[in-house]
């Protein structure tokens, strides 16, 4: 659903109480959770808490940190939990996903026949089409080219930018799929190769298993660009007219990003505002915890809108690094009862304790990942994520009975990070609340979709912005 102007004040005071919580429980927020022990956050819980949460079962903890309306809660817990719970689930952008619907509207345009879908009924095309892509992205790229094919005909516009295009799944989705021109833009010179060949093997699939004439349909142009932070734009539109072939006073535009990291989402955002020749945009973000702050970039990721900039509203790296971790996967685990698969949150804790203790200047220093299994025990694990840090812990000491006593409150460990999780939405919701501000602010219409299944694509929610 799309909002304007008008909304404005409603969406300012949405976020301004979304960013009172997330101030007022900061101290979560910002704990990290391989502090656990250094910095003992058990006990920097508020007392009613532990007391609630020291015997609950994990399933419990699932079910209390879960945002999903038809979750019920029968246990008896502390006032403030629950208000805390409600206040979220409240303010919250809803995470369920939302069904997108191609309406009359897309079928009755001029270009009502771009979505032929003929091609894809053919199974060696498909499969040759879905060669090399996983079920989370094939997931995500059926989904966004469909949002986008509405966007065109919405708009009447059907070129397309596809910036940080990969091997190229999604521009030959919107091309082959859709009939859309598209320009993939790709900063990694062999991504740009493997896409051509891809091109290749999809226009021989074509005259192989269609019957079709390559000609038909329009192959997606690919350039190998870094789209800048820092950019206005131009090259960007110098490049497009380049690829295209179509001067700059008759070209018209959608930019789409599938997950552009960091602050390329907020280039794009300023890039849609600025120029009027892009018509709409498409972004899903993903990576919030490289937004550059006001005291860092002259172009911020965050914030963007003016009323964010007044109110000084910031967000710290480990509040918007925890906004990147999927809730509802996390639940899943909560409840499966295998639960050695949640202990490696309290290794690392134990381990950056014994860190600490022995070089405390090697506080936070990054140890190897360390692919977990239901037998690795703590001391194979700390021998193989320190090998790279020149340092030799004492064996003694790591299977000692004070180490012993830690990795038993694995628990705690583990229902610190739940409610880290719990409080997320929030600060992700703060993110695109000041993306919609920034938008409104030029007196565009904009909105915020739950696009993709929160179980395959923890950053699920798109923006879309039309001119």
């Amino acid at each position: 659903m799309f909002v304007n102007k008008e909304k404005s004040a409603e969406v300012q005071k949405l976020l301004d109480m979304c960013y009172k919580i997330c101030e007022k429980y900061s101290w979560l927020l910002d704990a990290y959770v391989s502090d656990f022990f250094v910095h003992e956050y058990w006990d920097k819980l508020p007392e009613c808490w532990r007391k609630s949460l020291k015997d609950c079962k994990l399933e419990t903890i699932g079910r209390i940190i879960s945002l999903d309306e038809s979750t019920e809660i029968s246990e008896v817990l502390p006032l403030s939990m629950l208000a805390l719970r409600q206040s979220i689930k409240y303010l919250q952008i809803p995470r369920k996903q939302q069904t997108i619907n191609i309406d009359e509207t897309c079928q009755k345009g001029p270009n009502h026949s771009l979505c032929d879908k003929n091609i894809f009924s053919v199974n060696h095309f498909r499969n040759v089409f879905w060669k090399r892509v996983k079920l989370k992205k094939k997931h995500e790229i059926e989904l966004m080219s469909k949002m986008c094919y509405k966007l065109a005909t919405k708009t009447n516009c059907y070129y397309i930018i596809d910036v940080g295009s990969g091997i190229g799944h999604l521009s030959r989705m919107l091309s082959y799929g859709y009939g859309l021109k598209v320009c993939g833009l790709e900063a990694q010179e062999y991504l740009t190769e493997e896409a051509n060949k891809l091109d290749q093997e999809m226009e021989h699939a074509l005259k192989k298993y269609c019957n079709e004439t390559p000609t038909k349909y329009v192959k997606p142009i690919h350039v190998n660009m870094r789209v800048k932070t820092n950019s206005n734009g131009e090259d960007i539109l110098k490049t497009v007219e380049e690829a295209f072939s179509i001067k700059s006073d008759d070209l018209q535009f959608g930019i789409v990003g599938l997950h552009p990291c960091g602050d390329l989402g907020a280039t794009l955002l300023r890039l849609f505002i600025k120029y009027p020749q892009v018509k709409f945009i498409n972004i899903v973000g993903c990576c919030y915890m490289k937004l550059s702050e006001p005291t860092s970039s002259l172009n911020a990721g965050y914030p963007l809108s003016s009323f964010c900039k007044q109110k000084n509203y910031k967000l710290s790296y480990a509040s918007r690094e925890v906004a990147c971790h999927a809730l509802e996967a996390y639940v899943d685990k909560l409840n499966s009862n295998e639960y050695w698969q949640l202990k490696i949150h309290a290794y690392r804790a134990v381990l950056e304790k014994l860190i600490v203790d022995e070089w405390p200047d090697l506080f936070h220093s990054q140890v190897n990942s360390v692919k977990y299994h239901e037998n690795l025990s703590f001391s194979e694990y700390c021998f193989k994520a320190i090998s790279k840090l020149g340092i030799k812990l004492n064996k003694a000491k790591v299977e000692s009975n004070e180490t012993e006593k830690y990795l038993k409150d694995w628990n705690y460990v583990v229902i610190f990070y739940s409610l880290r999780l719990m409080i997320a939405p929030l600060v992700e919701t703060i993110i695109m609340l000041d993306r919609i501000l920034f938008i409104l602010e030029s007196d565009y219409a904009c909105g915020v979709t739950s696009i993709f299944d929160p179980q395959l694509s923890p950053r699920n929610q798109i923006l879309t912005a039309i001119k």
